[in-house]
């Protein structure tokens, strides 16, 4: 009777062990099925950093990860059962780059360009050392080269030039087209503006003798009066 009692309780006792056995084997954590893979990692740091991954390597318990991120590369120390960062660190900073100015717009230093006289043209000259916009304009008949900064549009340097007049035979030639004879006196005069201007004496074959009065600069003909109504143009 004793016999077949610790027979059963023995039975007993190895059926409570082995189920607590399997039990433990099912629970308990195993470090092998834990242990994550490469693409894991990849994917847990990307979630967490974006960037370019460079380089990865696992030691021991943890991934050594290189990156590039904006600000530079860092090196990264991911626990590789958990997934966990346990270092992060910058090892290479990016140099930034300084900013540069904004260049004035070709439409902008007309602009400036024509407030200094009537616009003729404009460039962007670009030498080995530096660019500038050159503009040249007329305002009281002469001829302004203007250079202006790229970036704050101030003139940097300026020249003048005066306009040249026109000679004294293409004035003749000018108003022989507007009143027909021989031209008896030809003389330059200033305006009280400062415009020159030809005052051509023609006499023609029947007639009063005729005043063409002509702008030195434009060859322009400004009128055609009788000599005795002319006099006023002097």
């Amino acid at each position: 009777m004793n016999n077949k009692k610790w027979i059963w309780i023995a039975g007993v006792s190895f059926i409570v062990i082995l189920l607590l056995a399997i039990s433990f084997k099912w629970w308990a954590p195993s470090s092998s099925a834990e242990t994550l893979t490469e693409e894991e990692v990849v994917k847990i740091v990307l979630e967490k950093y974006p960037g370019k991954i460079v380089k990865t390597v696992k030691a021991d318990n943890k991934f050594e990860i290189e990156m590039k991120r904006d600000k530079g590369t860092y090196h990264l120390q991911i626990d590789a059962k958990s997934g966990e960062v346990i270092s992060l660190e910058l090892v290479e900073k990016v140099q930034e780059q300084p900013l540069q100015p904004k260049q004035l717009t070709e439409e902008e230093a007309k602009a400036i360009a024509a407030s200094e006289g009537t616009l003729e043209s404009i460039d962007l000259i670009k030498e080995k050392d530096k660019s500038y916009y050159e503009a040249i304009v007329n305002k009281n008949h002469e001829k302004i080269t203007l250079q202006l900064d790229t970036v704050t549009g101030e003139i940097i340097h300026s020249t003048k030039k005066r306009a040249a007049i026109i000679t004294e035979q293409e004035a003749i030639a000018i108003a022989s087209t507007e009143a027909a004879g021989k031209i008896d006196d030809i003389d330059l005069h200033d305006n009280a503006d400062g415009t020159p201007y030809y005052l051509v004496e023609i006499e023609p074959e029947d007639g009063d003798d005729m005043v063409v009065q002509i702008n030195a600069y434009t060859g322009e003909v400004k009128s055609v009066t009788l000599e005795d109504n002319a006099e006023d143009l002097d």
